[in-house]
């Protein structure tokens, strides 16, 4: 069995908000963000990660979880059963939806999670608890999370192009567009609306990571934590919590973090088909390769938390250059992406941030899907 991600797979996806979020994204409440104003991403400096949206049509194969449905013939084992969904305007929307792998031999599949007494389900070999895409969103506003999203995605590019937007998702009572406290001026051009769906504005400077009495201190640092009410997946993701200029800075740990076997459960210690990494795990969630807290590459020889860290203490200043529109972590350093129309404005970047080279690439924004 080759595990389903390698670490610097899983940072490019959550950091850069843009991949799909196969496990993070259905474990928080709101859904990913295409258009966070800040977007951190992080490449690979050996591993290059192809976007199973971006491959060709021809490895897509058809499912009967709805006529636009289909799964990715040609990616990795967890990417096989991971259902996708193309809308009529072209966009590709990941399901949330059972589609589990065939039994390994001697696995043994709970049907309900001990803690919650909630029915248990499982894309590939990944456990799920709690509701799927095709159930209502919340009590407070019960309309399926998939026609939610359906909306959230036809409407994406017009609400991301209002200035200043940090965020834009789906919460408990409809759709939710959110705001840096510095900018909340501009909430007034936000519809309340949405195709007959409320959209709240939201204010607010953290990630919304649960509230502070719901973060169980972690042994990682000082500063980690995992949320005590997520369901079974985020009770094991560590994150780790800094202060920028008196502001809360959420970051994913992507450090080991294992839940306790299942009743048959084998898990493998080194990877075969990489010639023997370890293989470590979030949850049940197998991973291989470095942990963020291993040198980044060669060329920047770095943990890649220490980097993060740098980033985050850097991004107020590095956005508030006019035409940046990426701002992420490469093989030799900071990578920094700027719109042709604003090139002059190269001088305003810093050559390095904290003693780590950064890189200014000029490039035109990309359409997210």
């Amino acid at each position: 069995m080759k595990p389903y991600f390698t670490a610097r797979r899983f940072s490019v996806a959550v950091g850069s908000c843009v991949l799909i979020l196969l496990t993070a994204a259905f474990r928080s409440l709101f859904f990913p963000n295409p258009c966070v104003k800040y977007m951190a991403t992080v490449f690979s400096p050996s591993r290059p990660v192809v976007n199973p949206i971006l491959r060709p049509v021809e490895d897509r194969t058809p499912h009967p979880a709805c006529s636009a449905c289909f799964t990715m013939a040609t990616t990795d084992q967890a990417g096989r059963h991971q259902i996708y969904e193309k809308m009529p305007s072209g966009e590709i929307i990941p399901r949330h939806i059972p589609n589990p792998a065939p039994l390994r031999l001697g696995e043994v599949r709970e049907e309900f999670d001990e803690d919650t007494g909630e029915a248990v389900w499982y894309i590939g070999h990944q456990r799920y608890v709690g509701p799927t895409d095709e159930e209502p969103i919340s009590d407070e506003f019960p309309v399926p999370k998939i026609e939610l999203l359906r909306i959230k995605t036809r409407h994406e590019k017009e609400i991301c192009a209002l200035p200043n937007i940090g965020g834009f998702g789906i919460g408990p009572r409809g759709l939710f567009v959110s705001f840096n406290p510095h900018y909340a001026e501009s909430a007034d051009r936000v519809p309340r609306e949405i195709e007959g769906v409320p959209v709240e504005v939201v204010v607010s400077d953290t990630l919304g990571l649960g509230e502070v009495y719901d973060r169980i201190p972690h042994p990682a640092c000082p500063n980690c934590f995992t949320i005590a009410r997520y369901c079974s997946g985020g009770r094991y993701q560590i994150f780790e919590r800094m202060l920028v200029e008196g502001k809360e800075v959420i970051i994913s740990r992507q450090i080991p973090n294992p839940a306790p076997l299942r009743p048959g459960e084998v898990r493998e210690e080194f990877d075969k088909a990489t010639g023997g990494e370890p293989v470590w795990y979030i949850e049940y969630q197998a991973y291989v390769g470095p942990t963020d807290e291993e040198p980044f590459s060669d060329k920047c020889p770095v943990p890649q938390i220490e980097l993060q860290r740098i980033q985050w203490r850097h991004m107020d200043g590095i956005f508030g250059v006019p035409g940046v529109h990426g701002f992420g972590i490469g093989a030799r350093g900071f990578s920094v992406s700027i719109t042709p129309e604003h090139t002059e404005n190269t001088a305003l970047i810093p050559p390095t941030l904290e003693g780590i080279p950064v890189e200014v690439e000029v490039s035109s924004m990309a359409r997210l899907l």
